[in-house]
Order: C-alpha cells, then sequence, then structure tokens
C-alpha cells in the first residue's frame, strides 16, 4: 500500500529529527518537504527514502489520499 512521507515516517517510528539527521538536512527542511512533497527533487525523494528504508514506490505523493495510520508516533 503506498503512504505519504509522513505516514510512512509514521510508521516506521522515526521521528522528523532523525530523518533529518540521516538525509543530512534541517528539520524544518523535513517539514517542509513532509507538508510540499511535490516540490521534492528526485534525488532528495531518493535520500528520504533510504532514511526511512521505504521502497520509493510504495511513496504517495498525492496529498489528497492520506491513510489512518494506527499507532503511529507523532513528531
Amino acid at each position: 500500500m503506498n503512504h505519504t512521507l509522513r505516514e510512512w515516517r509514521r510508521i516506521k517510528e522515526i521521528t522528523q529529527a532523525e530523518v533529518a539527521k540521516r538525509v543530512g538536512v534541517s528539520l524544518t527542511t523535513v517539514n517542509k518537504w513532509e507538508e510540499h512533497p511535490e516540490r521534492m527533487t528526485v534525488e532528495r525523494v531518493c535520500q528520504y527514502a533510504k532514511a526511512i528504508e521505504v521502497p520509493m514506490d510504495d511513496i504517495s505523493f498525492d496529498p489528497s489520499i492520506q491513510h489512518s495510520v494506527e499507532n503511529a508516533t507523532t513528531a
């Protein structure tokens, strides 16, 4: 099933701060990516996907599609 960046991050129980550290960007940048993934470059999507250990093909970039993520942590 495809999920948004934020959904996958929460499923994997990884904080935005941890993604930022793994990718080498600021916490603000990760937040912006999750709010507006359509503005990310392909390279950054690859880095984010690698940081949360999810195949790029499983990431949804349609913000109108959000799934309920049970037991998800918030960051």
